[in-house]
């Protein structure tokens, strides 16, 4: 390990990653943390250290980090480089990060002093199952059920790159790890360019900027919306407790979720919802928003004249520094309720977290989510386009790193995605500690006391669907992604 440098980055504002002072922090960080490593392909590669076989374990890593893993600088040095060049003729290197639990710092023999200490991520997702309303890991896939020690995580360009990347990643393996499961995800797009999930929602936007220079390219590419995507990296990472000697050295905790996405059966319960609200064939997406809080292509509906038209050109970000309050949108939808673009929410809110995220295939779709034909009625919907869509065996593979997992993934899954009576008109805390999935409004933020959570035009109506069946949880844990310094030097 690296003698102690005299002072700890300023992480309470975004930083230039440009400026020399931020150098060391940034080449001793993973890539990813602070922004996304942009490949279209990903592989999952999920680990469990042999009995007997720790040391050479240790090894193995030590050897990926001096070598193979990407530091958050190098991410950010060839996205500079590859700027302006379509999504097909980018030549990153591939992208690798390694991830551990808790029981994989115990499975190599970490001593317990550099184990990070979040009590949820000491405790494993295993343990939230019941707060977060999840099923028992029992009915989770099959590699997902057996808990995992380390996760590689490859990101490339093409297929056939990342079929050529775990050929070689298996070959470090044998006989020290145990591969669990291999999970492969790759980013579909609509005719924009915009990352799309399977429901066909525009899945891209509102991500929080750390870094000064993508703050001003993004404020520049929507130069006609009010919001702040300020974010600051203190709310992502953490001191790494094994690098103490390094002040520089810093990690995150990672969260990983593997989401089953059921679109035949949630199409469905769209085109019964547009029946019960007699759309007819020219405005029956307008249901979309009900069910997810924004149109189709993201656009938010309280930036609409009209809540059935689009109001920009291009994807806006949720980020809006007013706050303006919206009566022409669903307010339980859960767009709204888990990316906290509420009104009185702002970019210090303790429960942002950064998001990561991409499309899985495990069993190649028939038709691309923007070519689902247009239809008139149910009955047409069963008829015509039902067939063509996928029961299930795919989804969003949902990742996200955070400062404190309580604080923010677990407060904004319960609190809000899950919670009815959202945004509280209490007032009170920030958080109240998640102890079970809430039967009544909990989550309480200052500033909210009159927030409407319900529509106040006088010919609205009541309608209540359930579309929690619809997404279901296939396995995940709460991981680690320590320093390049800690890595190397096991």
């Amino acid at each position: 390990m690296l003698n102690a440098i005299a002072a700890s980055p300023n992480l309470d504002e975004p930083i230039s990653w440009k400026d020399p002072s931020h150098q060391r922090f940034l080449e001793c960080l993973q890539g990813n943390i602070l922004k996304g490593h942009g490949r279209e392909h990903t592989v999952y590669i999920f680990l469990k250290t042999l009995e007997g076989r720790e040391k050479e374990a240790r090894a193995v890593l030590s050897s990926l980090a001096n070598r193979h893993v990407t530091s958050a600088l190098k991410q950010l040095q060839e996205s500079e480089r590859e700027t302006g060049l379509p999504h097909d003729a980018l030549l990153f290197d591939p992208f690798l990060s390694i991830l551990l639990t808790h029981k994989g710092y115990e499975a190599l023999g970490v001593e317990k002093e550099c184990i990070p200490q979040d009590r949820k991520f000491l405790a494993g997702m295993r343990e939230s199952g019941e707060t977060l309303n999840d099923p028992v890991p029992g009915l989770w896939e099959q590699g997902l059920r057996e808990p995992c020690h380390v996760m590689i995580l490859v990101g490339v360009h093409t297929a056939a790159l990342a079929t050529e990347v775990l050929e070689q990643l298996a070959k470090h393996f044998e006989q020290v790890f145990g591969i669990l499961h291999v999970q492969t995800g790759k980013t579909i797009r609509n005719a924009n360019g915009d990352g799309i999930e399977h429901f066909g929602f525009v899945d891209t936007r509102s991500q929080p900027l750390c870094f000064k220079e993508d703050m001003i390219r993004e404020v520049n590419a929507a130069a006609d919306i009010i919001w702040d995507p300020v974010f600051s990296p203190k709310q992502i990472v953490v001191a790494d407790p094994g690098a103490k000697e390094n002040s520089d050295a810093f990690g995150s905790y990672f969260i990983f979720r593997k989401l089953e996405e059921r679109v035949r059966a949630f199409k469905r319960a769209e085109q019964q919802l547009a029946d019960d609200l007699g759309l007819s064939r020219s405005n029956r997406a307008s249901a979309e928003p009900f069910c997810i809080g924004r149109l189709g292509d993201c656009t938010p509906v309280n930036a609409s004249k009209n809540a059935l038209m689009p109001a920009f050109g291009h994807v806006p970000s949720l980020f809006d520094k007013d706050r303006i309050v919206c009566e022409k949108r669903s307010f339980h939808s859960p767009l709204r309720m888990s990316d906290s673009d509420g009104p009185g929410l702002t970019r210090e809110h303790p429960a942002f977290m950064a998001s990561r995220g991409i499309t899985y295939e495990d069993i190649p779709r028939n038709i691309h989510p923007d070519q689902i034909p247009e239809v008139d009625t149910l009955e047409e919907f069963e008829a015509k386009v039902a067939p063509l869509l996928p029961e299930g065996e795919l989804g969003l593979l949902f990742m996200a790193y955070n400062g404190d997992i309580a604080r923010q993934f677990e407060a904004t899954q319960c609190f809000w995605a899950r919670n009815a009576g959202f945004p509280s008109p209490a007032s009170g805390s920030w958080i109240e500690e998640p102890k079970q999935a809430p039967k009544r409004p909990i989550f309480v933020v200052p500033d909210q006391k009159n927030a409407p959570r319900r529509w106040t035009y006088e010919e609205s109506v009541r309608r209540s669907f359930d579309f929690r069946s619809h997404v279901v949880l296939q396995g995940g844990d709460y991981f680690f992604a320590p320093s390049l310094d800690f890595l190397k030097s096991l």
